[in-house]
């Protein structure tokens, strides 16, 4: 499905998450947040209907920040359901596809891509941020898990290269950070590899299937934010395409 309203700024441009109930093996009850597609309106494209319009994407007890811009450009978080993982040229006009088709639960289940803006400063609040999670009503929280994989631009561009961005080889990283802010306002950060090359081979180091991450260790929050790196870096920025994907992400009761 082709997406268009989307010129690249800079060489990166945003990913996705859909959020499903799950348990521990002791059953410990958890707060999860579903992307319940009756509540949420997609396009014919497989697309959360508003995400070419102001305002947040909010599933459930959560709100998940999208902006709108004024380049005609989506950035923070979109809901899909895209199945498609193809190569595209360009592929920036797929950008709301995931590599692995899908969401955990298979081909065609909803999911959530996020598109993170790179020149974003570092100093903002979190309410600023262009991909954050916080709880609609303010209240705090605590993250459990959350699966994250990449998105299908930048899964592309780091296999074999485009206009923006180079083709990883040896050595070559693509992280995604994840960063939670704590009540009294310290923050922890927990980095993931979406990309890890120790061979010249670039397909054996970047993710293409879902990871499930561990987020206990960020304790009690007020939110959660995401920025990202690459070691694909110029005088403009990252250039790897800014992308990622999230599915079932999971708090505390």
């Amino acid at each position: 499905m082709k997406i268009f309203h989307y010129l690249p700024l800079t060489a990166a441009a945003l990913a996705l998450f859909s959020l499903a109930s799950c348990s521990d093996d002791n059953d410990e009850p958890k707060h999860d947040a579903v992307l319940n597609l009756s509540a949420i309106s997609f396009n014919s494209d497989d697309i959360w209907a508003g995400w070419d319009k102001p305002g947040n994407l909010v599933i459930g007890d959560f709100t998940f920040s999208h902006q709108w811009t004024e380049w005609n450009t989506s950035q923070g978080f979109v809901a899909a359901k895209i199945s498609d993982t193809s190569f595209h040229t360009p592929m920036y006009e797929y950008q709301f596809e995931v590599i692995t088709g899908g969401g955990v639960d298979g081909p065609g289940t909803p999911y959530l891509i996020a598109n993170w803006n790179s020149s974003e400063f570092s100093t903002p609040q979190i309410e600023d941020r262009c991909c954050s999670i916080v709880r609609t009503d303010g209240a705090n929280f605590t993250p459990e898990s959350v699966y994250v994989t990449n998105a299908a631009y930048p899964y592309y561009s780091m296999l074999q290269g485009d206009a923006y961005a180079t083709q990883f080889g040896l050595h070559d990283n693509f992280i995604l950070n994840i960063t939670g802010v704590r009540p009294d306002g310290t923050t922890v950060d927990l980095p993931v590899y979406l990309a890890n090359c120790t061979t010249e081979n670039a397909s054996e180091g970047i993710l293409n299937k879902w990871m499930s991450v561990d987020l206990s260790q960020l304790g009690t929050v007020k939110g959660i934010y995401f920025t990202m790196s690459s070691s694909d870096f110029g005088v403009f920025g990252m250039n790897t395409p800014a992308y990622f994907a999230l599915d079932k992400f999971t708090v505390k009761p």
